[in-house]
């Protein structure tokens, strides 16, 4: 009786993808395989169960081979099975001979859960090792006892191209078809006669030296391998001694090497690969093609320098297509086009041999055997060197003598590509000249040092830069030294440089710890620069690369410096208010503060009286000498005086400005005298006036930063000390910060004195009205007031 089991699910046939939307199974009740109750039988099928099998068979469910399965069967009937087998195939079960079928009885059980396409593999392996064939077709399993399934004409034929070596359903039945290639095919049948089973059949074609097995795939596979191994023939070796007339032979044998020695990594390797739930015909997407087992002759060879000569030990086919290469490709005469000539005009040849074989790689004088190494690494996904295409290629020597260089090469056309390469390098190079840059703006040696200290790499020694003037100078004296008549002079005044600036990059290169730094610009060490001062220009030396670098840092420090005026505004206001009236008396000279209106005269006389006093004494005398001098001033005076000085000075930023206005004044600073009896002074002469000293800094926002100094200096008139001059100075020392057109206030002084000054004869000055005839006065009032803008 024929009996058709129906699958539960939607068909899932082998190879095809599970779909996307297929929802995975939240739990597997042993995904339909047939479980067995405490006493080892089969549990029946209830309605309820059939109820659940056909409401499941209206959802287009498809099974999930990746789910985990427990394999749990004690002495189950083989037809309990069909139902797993079509729901894991999507193939409709046929069974042959059913009541033989169930007469078998299988057990399987597993202590864990395994995915659901091992499970499957188990089922059908266990079936084939319990005599039961499968017949695997498109759209049906035929089931049935292995002796008898043989026979069946639906089994699939594979032919002797399909490797079968990857396939894991070692249960099903199949045809399949070897090829022998190397010995013949009858002797390699009787051999593998012992190894088929009585549920199989081998049967040998002589005509096409093929060997056909019928059996489970399992058997097949071994019978491949024993084909694999038994498909040799014998082959005897042979030695071959080829001698070169114009190749090398280091080169011939290297070639010889790579193509004919066996790869030891690839040979007797046979992919395994994993798994899959592919099944029937068809074969696995990731199809390895097993290793072939090399020549049973091994390659040998030898090179004979002296002989120029290589000696090859191999098989004799492989000896046949050696000779072949050397005679008709590799040992060939040496065309007369491959050598050539180069006289360079502009390049040094020793530099152009270097830069070529830098260009050309491996110095341009590699073999060939490394380019083919090289390639067939980049074939296995290395990235090949871009100089694999051109090494080996050419052989450059240079001749200095001629500055030629003499080059040859293996092929006329390969001088197409190297005749361009050295036309072009051959140029004129304005490379090695210095480029003169001229200045606009800013002093040719400053900025000279300024650069070169910039660009000077680490450790390069003591460069250093002037540092720059600060404060003001003091007032400038002029010593002079005289004997007798003649003498020396000298100058001198304070100074305001401030020495060197040193820069910590002087030193060693290493960092902290000793590390090795990084320049910071690859200008640093680059380039020289020398100063040009007649043209107030700039000669460069500097790689072409970093000429426009070195133009516009150059630019960058060319620029109009910033200038600032500076006005300052010196106003001196006196206001006086004298009055003077009187007789002034006096025995010795009378000098008024101010001689107007004023007038005098002197009265003088002498006289003798004797006995003037002869009541009191015997003899008296009176000797009388009068000398009166006289003042009468009647002066009532008002003075209004005002001093304007405005000093300027035009200076740049940075700069310090000096002006002055006034006399050199001599001070007597020594005397000495000699021994001769000669006399030497000593005399500096001071500058006397008015001096203003100015160092202005322009800030960022246009401000002005002052450091001022101003002096306002006079000689005192009719007052000496020691035979010199005095000095009355006033001075302002300060530091301001102004803005762009402000005028501040810098010092100031007001000055009031009031004098009142009366003489008159005790007692005569003191009556009412007379006494003014015995009274002078005089009234001062000084007002004066010194400001500086």
């Amino acid at each position: 009786m024929l009996s058709l089991a129906l699958l539960t699910g939607g068909v899932f046939a082998q190879g095809r993808p599970q779909p996307q939307n297929a929802p995975r199974p939240q739990s597997i009740d042993n995904a339909g395989l047939p479980t067995t109750s405490d006493d080892g039988a089969a549990m029946p099928v209830t309605e309820a169960r059939r109820s659940d099998a056909e409401t499941n068979a209206k959802r287009p469910v498809m099974p999930d081979m990746d789910a985990l399965v427990t394999l749990s069967m004690n002495d189950v009937k083989v037809e309990d099975y069909f139902q797993f087998l079509a729901d894991s195939t999507g193939k409709i079960i046929m069974p042959i001979n059913l009541a033989q079928l169930g007469l078998k009885k299988i057990t399987l059980r597993s202590s864990t859960q395994i995915p659901r396409w091992k499970a499957l593999d188990m089922v059908i392996e266990a079936m084939r090792l319990n005599g039961i064939g499968i017949v695997e077709q498109d759209d049906i399993l035929i089931i049935g006892d292995a002796a008898q399934i043989s026979a069946i004409s639906r089994m699939p034929l594979i032919g002797p191209e399909v490797d079968i070596s990857n396939r894991i359903d070692t249960g099903t039945m199949i045809i399949k078809v070897f090829q022998v290639t190397e010995v013949d095919a009858e002797g390699i049948g009787e051999n593998l006669s012992d190894f088929i089973p009585d549920t199989a059949t081998m049967t040998v074609d002589p005509n096409s030296n093929k060997v056909i097995v019928n059996g489970d795939l399992g058997l097949c596979q071994l019978i491949e391998r024993m084909i694999k191994e038994l498909d040799r023939s014998y082959v005897k070796e042979q030695t071959r001694v080829f001698r070169l007339s114009y190749a090398d032979a280091a080169e011939i044998a290297e070639n010889i090497g790579e193509l004919f020695e066996e790869d030891a990594s690839a040979s007797g390797n046979r992919p395994g690969g994993q798994r899959t739930i592919n099944r029937g015909g068809r074969t696995p997407q990731q199809n390895n093609t097993p290793g072939t087992p090399g020549p049973e002759v091994q390659l040998v060879q030898t090179v004979n320098i002296n002989t120029n000569s290589v000696t090859v030990k191999a098989d004799p086919a492989t000896i046949r297509q050696i000779e072949d290469l050397i005679v008709n490709h590799w040992d060939l005469p040496r065309a007369a086009g491959t050598s050539k000539v180069y006289i360079l005009q502009h390049t040094d040849s020793l530099v152009m041999r270097d830069t070529l074989q830098t260009v050309l790689g491996q110095g341009g004088t590699s073999r060939p055997g490394g380019g083919a190494r090289n390639a067939g690494g980049g074939a296995a996904g290395q990235r090949a060197d871009v100089t694999q295409t051109v090494s080996g290629i050419y052989q450059i020597e240079a001749y200095p003598d001629k500055n030629a260089l003499v080059v040859l090469c293996k092929t006329e056309e390969s001088f197409s590509f190297l005749d361009q390469l050295v036309e072009s390098l051959d140029q004129p190079s304005t490379v090695a000249l210095p480029v003169v840059i001229p200045l606009k703006h800013a002093n040719a040696v400053e900025l000279t040092e300024q650069l070169n200290v910039l660009l000077a790499s680490s450790g390069s020694g003591s460069l250093t830069l002037e540092r720059p003037k600060s404060g003001l100078s003091g007032p400038q004296t002029t010593t002079f030294n005289s004997t007798d008549s003649a003498g020396s002079g000298g100058g001198g005044g304070a100074s305001t440089d401030a020495g060197q600036i040193n820069f910590p990059w002087q030193g060693n290169r290493g960092g902290a710890g000793g590390q090795e730094l990084s320049d910071p610009s690859p200008l640093i060490g680059k380039v020289r620069i020398v100063p040009i001062v007649r043209q107030n220009a700039l000669a460069i030396l500097a790689p072409p690369a970093e000429r426009e670098g070195v133009r516009d840092l150059i630019g960058f420090f060319d620029r109009p410096g910033r200038q600032v005026m500076i006005s300052a505004i010196i106003a001196e206001v006196e206001l006086t208010d004298d009055f003077a009236f009187g007789i002034r008396v006096s025995s010795g000279g009378i000098s008024p503060a101010n001689n107007d209106n004023a007038i005098s005269g002197s009265i003088g006389g002498t006289g003798t009286q004797n006995n003037i006093l002869d009541n009191i004494f015997d003899t008296s005398v009176l000797d009388a000498a009068v000398d009166v001098n006289l003042v009468l001033q009647a002066l009532d005076q008002k003075t209004n005086v005002r001093i304007l000085q405005e000093p300027r000075v035009f200076t740049a930023d940075n700069m310090e400005a000096v002006f002055f206005d006034g006399q050199d004044i001599p001070f007597l600073s020594n005397s000495n005298t000699t021994d001769q009896g000669g006399l030497t002074q000593g005399f500096d002469y001071r500058a006397v006036g008015v001096m203003l000293n100015v160092r202005p800094r322009i800030t960022a926002h246009n401000g002005v930063d002052m450091e001022i100094n101003l002096e306002l200096s006079k000689i005192v008139p009719g007052q000496t000390l020691f035979g010199g001059a005095i000095v009355d100075r006033r001075q302002t020392t300060t530091q301001v910060v102004i803005e762009n057109r402000q005028t501040i206030v810098l010092s100031g002084i007001l000055q009031d004195s009031e004098t009142q000054l009366i003489r008159k004869v005790p007692l005569l000055g003191n009556i009412p009205l007379l006494g003014e005839l015995f009274t002078s006065r005089e009234n001062a009032k000084t007002t004066s007031e010194l400001l500086v803008f």
